[in-house]
């Protein structure tokens, strides 16, 4: 749970109690209670407290592998960039666990050029200042899509994943569905994508396999931008 949602937990149960006290001690529902009927009813409101504040915090967050696919030319998947397009492509397909949660797909777009990307260095050896608009963080947990099963933990300064040293504990995905990265094996933009997804037949995308646990799980190949892949989608 982030500091942010400790706060607001703390704040919220504070207001929380405050107005049950004063309900507790208002004359018409003093009248109403037996002796000790009120530290029970207080009892009873600061308990049901936290399940009013559904919005905390996990402490982890989930990825999926869409359903759909698409070719590397993103920017005709709709109105927007192409960034912008396959992020709508996480949020909208059958595979998202939960449509009230915000995906980003894992595409590097370019990091030095304002985009999306993790890394500008190997492995982000400056940290995550390197990050932009990054869909990972740092030590955070991730999971699967069904929410038990752990993938792993990012680095402690880097939202991405040490595959090229201690790999994945488990991998993104147990079903087959290699999609579209842009990345080298160090987290960097690779020579091979799509000229940034923009391009179709005749330019090259790097894809990742969702089922390795080492460098593979980011790339692993590349293929022709006209033929359809999935997209890796992370939640926010």
């Amino acid at each position: 749970m982030t500091d942010f949602h400790r706060i607001k937990r703390s704040v919220l149960l504070s207001l929380l109690f405050t107005l049950a006290s004063s309900c507790i001690a208002h004359p018409l529902v003093q009248s109403g209670l037996e002796s000790g009927e009120e530290n029970n009813l207080l009892g009873l409101l600061l308990l049901g407290g936290p399940s009013l504040l559904s919005d905390a915090d996990p402490g982890f967050r989930r990825m999926f592998v869409t359903a759909g696919t698409t070719t590397g030319e993103m920017n005709i998947l709709g109105p927007g960039t192409p960034i912008e397009n396959a992020d709508a492509f996480c949020n909208l397909d059958s595979n998202n666990p939960d449509p009230g949660s915000l995906f980003k797909a894992m595409l590097h777009v370019g990091a030095s050029s304002g985009r999306r990307g993790p890394c500008s260095t190997p492995n982000c050896s400056g940290g995550a200042s390197e990050h932009v608009d990054w869909v990972m963080t740092p030590d955070t947990e991730y999971r699967r899509s069904d929410g038990t099963t752990i993938i792993g933990k990012t680095n402690l300064n880097a939202g991405i994943f040490p595959v090229d040293s201690t790999g994945l504990a488990i991998s993104f995905s147990g079903s087959s569905g290699d999609y579209w990265s842009g990345m080298n094996s160090n987290w960097t933009l690779a020579i091979f994508n799509c000229g940034l997804w923009i391009q179709g037949s005749g330019s090259d995308g790097i894809f990742g396999d969702p089922t390795a646990t080492n460098t593979d799980a980011i790339a692993v190949g590349f293929n022709d931008c006209g033929g359809p892949l999935h997209l890796l989608c992370v939640e926010q």
